[in-house]
């Protein structure tokens, strides 16, 4: 507890009864690393197009970003040798595919908060995908004054977490846990609606903060991410 204390200045090392010893067990992960999602599958993408521009002559990659019904949709006019199916969240949507993944996949929905410094403006990354699109009441963000992340300190993980990212200009903090959703609901994710990030809002920040304490003081809600995970039941 004391020595994670030393490495995010802030954190707040509870113990198991309120009041009780701050020397709670944890594990610190020297190699580890926090993956923003996007940017991970842009790096895959680019990959692919490198491999294909080192392949035999006429080999290329190409994106196609399209709602897939079934696999007879994609198999009719002989368009593609192979279908790579892989088992997402929504995987199940598919009447080909959900006989065999169905009863092997448990979904849970979750929110997210992306959170930034109160003190400083909403990145040009973060507007384009909140301004205007803001799922969050103003009465229900915090809007204290205060700075960023402490920069080179490890992100947390626990009955909660907090994410670093953008060098401690932005956080991703979560999460809710909704489990044994449809498999429907994967194809409606985004931005939460007010009232759904009003209701995260409540349940996290105050875990949040409990774990930061920074938090109730020098951060603000930019929006409330809802996304749906599979896992093994």
């Amino acid at each position: 507890g004391s020595r994670a204390e030393t490495l995010v200045p802030g954190f707040r090392a509870l113990g198991p009864e309120p009041g009780g010893s701050t020397d709670t067990a944890g594990v610190l992960l020297e190699a580890g690393a926090v993956l923003h999602p996007t940017r991970y599958l842009q790096g895959l993408w680019r990959a692919c197009e490198f491999a294909a521009a080192r392949g035999p002559s006429g080999s290329r990659a190409v994106l196609r970003r399209r709602r897939v019904r079934s696999l007879s949709q994609l198999q009719q006019g002989g368009e593609y040798a192979a279908v790579v199916v892989a088992t997402g969240a929504a995987s199940a949507t598919i009447p080909e595919v959900e006989p065999w993944v169905g009863p092997h996949l448990s979904l849970c929905k979750g929110q997210v908060l992306e959170l930034v410094p109160s003190v400083s403006p909403i990145h040009k990354d973060l507007q384009e995908s909140c301004e205007g699109r803001l799922a969050l009441d103003e009465s229900t963000s915090t809007t204290n004054a205060g700075g960023g992340y402490p920069v080179g300190s490890p992100s947390l993980l626990g009955d909660v977490y907090i994410a670093s990212h953008d060098g401690g200009r932005r956080l991703m903090a979560g999460a809710t846990k909704e489990y044994d959703v449809a498999p429907e609901v994967a194809l409606k994710t985004g931005l939460a609606g007010p009232e759904e990030a009003a209701t995260a809002t409540g349940i996290l920040l105050p875990k949040l903060e409990q774990l930061f304490p920074p938090l109730a003081t020098g951060w603000s809600v930019a929006c409330v991410r809802t996304g749906v995970r599979a896992i093994a039941p």
